[in-house]
């Protein structure tokens, strides 16, 4: 399985550390470089994002959403059957490696899949075990880009249907309400994130238009049906706080 690395340039630190991380669990991780939102003129914004600025999503925000599409295209045009993709604030598990070969071997690219490997909401029963401890779970709610496996259908579904830039790179719920790609679940996770602030290279500019974007995310809701909107809505109230994270 080809694993990707999206990097700015500038952030040789992370880039270092990712690869770092790939020789001590023999991954062979290939470094991209990510498309840097801050260098791109408004003008050009406008026709890359929907309804720029009106929107409220930050250039660094646009700029890693270009970069997941730029890997899907890639994927589609190598003719990749799949792909692992890393931000480059992903902690690896030692056990990643022999997840990665579990999913390669159950894929067969029968339908858009992608596969969560960092942390999630699930659906409880599992629709298939892995190799010792690890199974493979429905997807049900959350957002985190920093590790996950597509195959070429999702590569294709998702490069398709994601331009211009409307969604942030991570909004699998939406994706998989659009029927865009299935989303599933490995539970327990085999990637984490450096949750630190001021590792992000999006935390400190996308805080400042949270609240604002939050807002203008309720007016694309009609990619949803009110009978999913509404029971979302209850199982936020009433479920999440008892449900299991991957």
């Amino acid at each position: 399985m080809r694993i990707f690395v999206i990097n700015l340039p500038h952030r040789a630190d992370k880039r270092a550390e990712m690869l770092a991380q790939g020789e001590k669990y023999r991954l062979p991780l290939e470094i991209l470089e990510a498309v840097n939102g801050n260098a791109i003129p408004d003008d050009e914004l406008k026709k890359i994002a929907h309804d720029y600025p009106t929107c409220c999503m930050t250039k660094g925000v646009i700029g890693c959403s270009l970069s997941h599409l730029k890997i899907y295209k890639k994927v589609v045009d190598e003719n990749l059957p799949i792909a692992l993709i890393l931000e480059d604030d992903a902690i690896l598990h030692k056990d990643l490696a022999e997840v990665l070969c579990q999913i390669e071997s159950i894929d067969r690219n029968e339908h858009p899949a992608v596969y969560l490997l960092s942390s999630h909401y699930y659906k409880t029963r599992p629709i298939r075990r892995l190799n010792g401890k690890y199974t493979l779970h429905e997807f049900k709610d959350g957002s985190q880009g920093h590790g996950y496996v597509v195959n070429r259908k999702a590569a294709e579904s998702l490069y398709a249907n994601l331009l211009p830039v409307k969604w942030e790179a991570d909004k699998w719920y939406y994706f998989q309400q659009m029927k865009l790609a299935s989303v599933y679940c490995v539970v327990p996770r085999v990637i984490d994130v450096n949750g630190v602030p001021e590792v992000s290279d999006l935390h400190a500019e996308r805080a400042l238009q949270n609240k604002q974007r939050r807002k203008y995310l309720n007016t694309l809701r009609h990619v949803v049906g009110i009978k999913q909107q509404v029971k979302k809505l209850m199982w936020k109230i009433f479920a999440r706080p008892f449900s299991k994270k991957s």
